[in-house]
C-alpha cells in the first residue's frame, strides 16, 4: 500500500486557487509532508505498534561483535527473535530476543538479549554464545523516508484524506490575507482535526498489521 506524494499535493492545491507554487513552493510542502508523515505514524504507533511494524532480518555472525550491527532509521524497536542453526533438524527453532537498556545488560538474566545504542544493535553476552544462532530478527517501526513529489508515501490508502487535509491546512496561513475567505483557515483546521481523529481511530485501534515488509541484511 502506498500513496503518491504528487497526488496529495495536487488534491490539496485544488482546495483553493491561491494554494499555488507562488505562496506554497513544492520544496516547502515536501518538507512539511515529510515531518507530518513521521509525526502521524508516531501518533498511531503509540496506540497500535503493529500498524506500521516491520521486521529486520540479520544473518550472523556479527561483523564486529563489540560494535554491534547498524540499524535503519526508526521510531522505535520493540523485540525480536533468534533462529537456531538447524544441526540437521527439519524444524526451525526460534527463541525470543529481549531488548533491554545497555546499562542493565549485566543484571539481565534473560538470554538472548541485546540493546539499541546510538543506532546500533549491541548484543549481550559473549561472542561464543551467539555461535549457536544463524540469524536474528528485530521488530520495529521505521522512520519514513523524506517525501518528494516523485516518491510514494508508505501508508494505507485510507491515509490519503488526512494527508490532503493536513497539507491544505498548512498552505492556508501562507496565503496573504484578503485572498481567501476569512473562514477558510478555521474550516481547514477543523477538517484536518476530524480527519486525524478518524484515521487514528481506525488504524490505531486495529490489531492487524497492514505492513508485511521484511528488510534483509547480510
Amino acid at each position: 500500500m502506498a500513496i503518491l506524494a504528487a497526488d496529495v499535493l495536487a488534491a490539496a492545491r485544488l482546495v483553493s486557487p491561491a494554494f499555488n507554487e507562488r505562496f506554497n513552493p513544492d520544496p516547502v510542502v515536501e518538507d512539511f509532508l515529510t515531518r507530518y508523515v513521521r509525526r502521524i505514524i508516531g501518533r498511531v504507533t503509540m496506540r497500535n505498534p503493529d500498524a506500521f511494524m516491520v521486521d529486520e532480518l540479520v544473518t550472523l555472525p556479527f561483523g564486529d561483535f563489540d560494535a554491534g550491527e547498524a540499524l535503519p532509521a526508526h521510531h522505535r524497536f520493540y523485540d525480536g527473535w533468534v533462529l537456531w542453526k538447524s544441526a540437521g533438524s527439519a524444524v526451525d527453532r526460534l527463541d525470543h530476543l529481549a531488548l533491554t537498556s545497555w546499562d542493565d545488560r549485566i543484571r539481565t538474566r534473560v538470554f538472548p538479549s541485546g540493546s539499541i545504542v546510538n543506532g546500533f544493535f549491541r548484543p549481550h553476552g559473549r561472542p561464543e554464545l551467539w555461535e549457536r544462532y544463524q540469524s536474528y530478527t528485530l521488530r520495529y517501526v521505521p522512520l519514513h523516508a523524506a517525501v518528494t513529489l516523485a516518491s510514494t508515501i508508505v501508508m494505507p490508502d485510507t491515509a490519503l484524506d488526512v494527508l490532503v487535509a493536513a497539507v491544505a491546512d498548512f498552505m492556508a496561513p501562507r496565503v496573504p490575507l484578503g485572498i481567501n475567505p476569512p473562514t477558510l483557515i478555521q474550516n481547514l483546521r477543523q477538517d484536518r482535526t476530524e480527519a486525524e481523529r478518524l484515521f487514528i481511530k481506525e488504524i490505531g485501534s486495529s490489531r492487524m498489521a497492514w505492513s508485511d515488509q521484511v528488510a534483509d541484511v547480510f
